[in-house]
């Protein structure tokens, strides 16, 4: 098919990028990174007639670390930035790997964490860590700006719950989330050059006593959006973890999936998948140091 003719627009602000999406309506794109839309308008699946170019926009870049603790990231931050932040390694390790696992070291220069959410694709590397990570967007609108939970920003396969004049500017980290214990783990059949087949982010805080105080766990490419393993969660909480209660909420931690079969994995193995890497991750995420189970 290839690509057709467009309009093409360098925003210099927010309000001017808004202005155009209003204008233009569902037939504008936003161009950040470039690519996964790149692509798609390549191969014909999306015909934009205004493609807003908002790399030029001070502020949407970039990540650091606020006075009130949370951790702030520009959603034009690429995922190369992530991958090799000190910051980030340290407040929250699982995305720096989730950044690090996302294609080549050419496309991790461009692509951007915006980008990567809002693609909304189910497979996305970074969906799982920040959901584990109780990450939430905000988003610049024309009429009004808000912020919501990552969790309800995904409707389904490439939708979201962003509106067409509406832009988003920022993914924050809360407080109590930032440097706890995290890790993210996937497993793709070409390596980083591949999508993931299932990915799992875990995050967990655990109190003096060894007990776990709050657990998350996000899933990758086994349901039609990325998604929270809330009985597994539930079955963590409160809990001193023992080598058999994190394999119990391993196999609770299925019960979130709905895969489907397709050429990288059938909707079985993706299960086993599932259970097999978030019992995985809980003990990495356990364990940072690479310790072993003492006991039951």
């Amino acid at each position: 098919m290839g690509m057709e003719g467009f309009e093409y627009v360098k925003a210099h602000t927010i309000d001017e990028a808004l202005r155009c999406l209003q204008l233009h309506g569902d037939q504008a794109s936003i161009y950040g990174g470039g690519t996964d839309l790149i692509v798609q308008m390549k191969a014909g699946l999306r015909r934009p007639k205004c493609l807003v170019d908002v790399k030029g926009i001070p502020g949407l870049a970039g990540m650091g670390l606020e006075a009130d603790g949370r951790l702030r990231i520009g959603a034009l931050t690429t995922m190369r930035q992530l991958e090799t932040s000190p910051v980030v390694a340290r407040a929250c390790p699982a995305l720096a790997q989730a950044a690090a696992a996302l294609g080549s070291l050419l496309i991790r220069n461009r692509a951007t964490l915006g980008g990567n959410i809002c693609h909304a694709s189910p497979s996305a590397e970074t969906a799982p860590a920040l959901l584990a990570l109780d990450a939430s967007v905000s988003v610049a609108g024309h009429e009004k700006s808000r912020t919501m939970p990552l969790d309800v920003l995904f409707l389904g396969p490439g939708v979201t719950a962003l509106s067409h004049d509406e832009l988003l500017v920022e993914i924050c980290i809360p407080r109590e989330w930032v440097g706890t214990s995290s890790i993210y783990l996937r497993h793709s059949i070409r390596g980083a050059l591949d999508l993931a087949v299932v990915g799992v982010g875990v995050a967990l805080r655990i109190d003096t006593h060894g007990c776990v105080v709050e657990a998350r766990i996000g899933l990758g490419a086994v349901a039609p959006t990325p998604v929270r393993a809330l009985a597994a969660e539930e079955m963590l909480r409160g809990q001193r973890p023992t080598e058999e209660i994190v394999h119990q909420a391993s196999l609770r931690a299925v019960e979130a999936t709905q895969p489907i079969s397709d050429s990288r994995g059938s909707a079985e193995y993706r299960k086993h998948l599932t259970e097999v890497l978030v019992e995985r991750a809980l003990t990495g995420a356990l364990f940072p140091k690479g310790e072993a189970w003492t006991g039951k």
